[in-house]
């Protein structure tokens, strides 16, 4: 039987609090998904195999409360950058990702780190 990936912005906070900790991290969450990589401090970045959103990262950040979203720009800037500015994000950088855009954008980021170390 093939899971289909159904998005769902989960996040534990004051005015949504998840009854029980088992529900918040159950594997029904990210059935779909396939973990292509770990950020450290258990946030996964996870690439959609299927349903609509195939072919797009998520980021599974509920070990920190943070619940499931859609990787962009800008966590890619906090999470591939060596020092990361601290400039707002721009509307361009809050799209959700494609593989594609998401492996891209970390490998210029670390060919970048390798010049700067030369």
């Amino acid at each position: 039987m093939l899971y289909q990936f159904k998005p769902c912005l989960i996040v534990k906070n004051n005015t949504d609090f998840v009854s029980k900790n088992d529900d918040y991290f159950d594997d029904k969450f990210i059935q779909g998904t396939l973990t292509i990589t770990n950020y450290g401090c258990g946030i996964y970045a996870m690439l959609v195999i299927t349903g609509e959103q195939s072919g797009k990262i998520w980021i599974d950040d509920r070990t920190n409360d943070n619940g499931i979203y859609p990787a962009s720009l800008s966590f890619c800037h906090a999470f591939h950058d060596i020092n990361p500015d601290d400039s707002r994000p721009n509307s361009n950088e809050e799209q959700p990702l494609s593989f594609y855009d998401w492996y891209e954008d970390w490998l210029n980021r670390s060919l970048d780190q390798i010049r700067q170390s030369s």
